[in-house]
């Protein structure tokens, strides 16, 4: 992820977001002088006089709320701009990543990372270390007026304040792993309670209680992990807070001094008191600011593998013959052994088996879905692990149905987003307008679309695992003549060992226990 690349985007903002600090620190810099000035000159006080510091007050103010205003809507417009495209940008290559690779996570890690994440790196990296630059730029302009009050006093807070710097290094590291931990958390969380709203169905009034008590559960985990990075940085912000009652206390004792010896004056010394109240608030900052970034890179690790770019360059859009050679695979208890497989292009593949018999793992290796080992699969004799399936192959497992039309759901396996099937003799009967996670519909209607889909992707290989289970016979005949009509080479892993369905198809593999065998035509399975 380069942020350089968000930061550049935005470079008009940003500008206007310093320029606007700038002026707004010096406004609100003039109020200490004026004060001087009036402690100095009230015994020779005259109307002219009051109507000019009066006047002076005023427009000081005017242009410290006027450019403070300006600096915060240049901020929601850099943060907007920001946000619209890091999002964007982490979405898209969510969609291109290596199935395999993809899957390795939990549907809550890429939420989290798109919503939460993305926010945390705004707020604790990117608007950090552009706050650290505003805080610095208030500091330099404080310090300047104090130095020319004083220049020994000004000196000896600037010594004071630097030590103060070190703080980031006590504390940065654990507050790090916090920020990791609370992060990781969070997307566990939203799991977890994904989890237990697609159980809606078995909700009632009689078993909420266990609902709950897996709920406490998985609370209780999120908000303590959450409680430990707040108490943590409650500890920093008083550490970092107590440094700068330092600063306050080493400057009245050297004051006093200062005054006692005829070193400054006493009206020097007030003005003087007034600006550490304002440095304090810049120091403050920049120890929150750096402490802060610190304790962000992992963060920023983290959102950095969601820009993973797929070295493959080998993209083929078919294919003469896959081999599946002596495949061997465990998945904890489970394990597939020295499978061998042949898949010719052209063929219509039937594949039967109990549950749990490997027929899914099988062709998810296949599909990549799961990584391979390597060595035992190959497309026209190169290795698949070389190889990027993206142009070649359509695999699908789940019915899965997003919020929009029946259109949008469809054409949505297609490049150029568009229907290329006659698809009304499947759909003519269905809502047009479908809501979220096709709530709508029926699981037999989640099916068809789900299939008709697969055919619309015009891809020469289609795998689909089980995309019949919910759905009639007569809709499940026509939909299988179809695809055996309209795809090239498939593969359909199915549960239907009718020998009238099974012979339509040019071979069937039976997978049992981890193995595999050809069905004879005409044989039951």
């Amino acid at each position: 992820m380069n942020l350089k690349k968000y930061i550049a985007k935005s470079s008009k903002y940003i500008f206007g977001i310093l320029f606007a600090q700038l002026i707004s620190t010096i406004a609100i810099s003039i109020i200490p002088i004026l004060t001087k000035k009036v402690i100095d000159n009230y015994n020779i006080f005259n109307k002219t006089m009051i109507i000019q510091y009066a006047i002076a007050y005023i427009v000081s103010i005017i242009l410290f709320l006027g450019f403070e205003y300006a600096k915060k809507i240049s901020i929601v417009l850099f943060h907007k701009k920001y946000a619209t495209e890091i999002k964007q940008d982490i979405f898209h290559n969510i969609t291109t990543i290596n199935h395999s690779v993809l899957n390795t996570k939990e549907n809550g890690d890429y939420v989290n990372a798109i919503i939460n994440d993305t926010e945390s790196i705004y707020d604790n990296y990117i608007y950090c270390a552009l706050e650290l630059v505003m805080s610095s730029i208030a500091f330099i302009v404080y310090m300047s007026y104090m130095i020319y009050l004083n220049f020994f006093l000004s000196i000896i807070i600037v010594i004071t304040c630097m030590l103060t710097l070190f703080i980031p290094k006590l504390v940065g590291n654990n507050l790090q792993n916090k920020r990791k931990a609370q992060s990781d958390s969070q997307a566990e969380f939203i799991d977890e309670i994904t989890d237990l709203i697609n159980s809606k169905e078995a909700f009632n009034k009689y078993n909420s209680s266990q609902f709950d008590t897996k709920f406490k559960i998985y609370n209780d985990q999120f908000e303590n992990t959450l409680q430990d990075l707040l108490s943590y940085k409650a500890y920093t912000d008083i550490f970092s807070g107590f440094s700068l009652y330092a600063i306050n206390i080493i400057t009245f004792i050297i004051g006093l001094i200062f005054i006692y010896y005829g070193k400054i004056e006493m009206s020097s010394l007030i003005a003087v008191i007034g600006y550490i109240d304002l440095v304090a608030i810049p120091i403050k900052d920049i120890i929150f600011e750096i402490i802060t970034i610190k304790s962000s890179y992992k963060i920023v690790d983290k959102v950095n593998q969601f820009f993973y770019t797929n070295a493959l360059e080998f993209e083929p859009e078919s294919f003469s013959k896959i081999e599946i050679k002596n495949l061997s695979y465990q998945q904890k208890s489970f394990q597939l052994t020295n499978i061998n497989i042949n898949i010719i292009s052209g063929k219509k593949y039937a594949i039967i088996g109990d549950n749990g018999s490997g027929k899914s793992t099988i062709f998810k290796l296949l599909a990549k879905e799961l990584q391979p080992p390597k060595g035992t699969i190959y497309i026209d004799g190169i290795d698949i692990c070389n190889i990027c399936l993206d142009k070649l192959l359509y695999y699908a497992s789940k019915p899965f149905i997003f919020k929009g039309t029946i259109k949008e759901n469809i054409s949505i396996s297609n490049a150029d987003g568009s229907i290329k099937i006659d698809s009304k003799d499947f759909i003519y009967d269905m809502p047009q307008n479908v809501s979220y996670n096709g709530n709508n519909l029926s699981l037999g209607e989640k099916g068809k679309i789900s299939v008709t889909r697969a055919i619309n992707s015009q891809k020469n290989f289609i795998i689909l695992d089980e995309p019949f289970s919910n759905i009639d016979k007569k809709s499940e005949q026509a939909l299988t003549k179809e695809l055996i009509k309209n795809v090239d080479t498939l593969i359909l892993i199915t549960h239907n060992r009718d020998i009238s369905y099974l012979d339509q198809f040019d071979i069937v593999y039976i997978v049992e226990n981890g193995t595999v065998r050809i069905r004879k035509r005409g044989c039951n399975a």
